[in-house]
């Protein structure tokens, strides 16, 4: 039960004053700012913007642990990211996505590489 709550909390909760929920990224409630736009970030149901935003809550994390307060110069990109970067992690969302019958462009960049980090 633990684990479902821990994860119902990171879904729904925002991790830094900068950042959005990731419920409200797939949902919509969040729209992106001039700077996020400029960055590569779009509107809800986007695999990349999802990914961006995972990334930079776990960076912000890492760099808080490590006694860093202010860690966004460590956010990076989500095409820094080794599963993104090969496409495994944007097939598999790909293929589910699918699967639910929501349409993907077939030129969709699962690999994230027009996204630069959140910022």
């Amino acid at each position: 039960m633990l684990p479902i709550a821990v994860l119902l909390w990171r879904y729904l909760g925002s991790y830094h004053a900068g950042l959005p929920t990731a419920h409200d990224v797939v949902t919509g409630f969040w729209q992106p700012t001039e700077a996020e736009a400029e960055a590569g970030l779009q509107g809800p149901h986007d695999f990349c913007t999802l990914v961006s935003l995972v990334v930079a809550q776990v960076s912000l994390r890492e760099a808080a642990l490590a006694g860093n307060d202010d860690g966004w110069e460590f956010v990076i990109a989500a095409s820094e990211v080794p599963v993104v970067a090969d496409e495994s992690l944007g097939y598999a969302a790909v293929m589910l996505a699918t699967a639910f019958g929501l349409d993907v462009p077939e030129d969709y960049d699962a690999t994230c590489s027009n996204v630069a980090a959140w910022p």
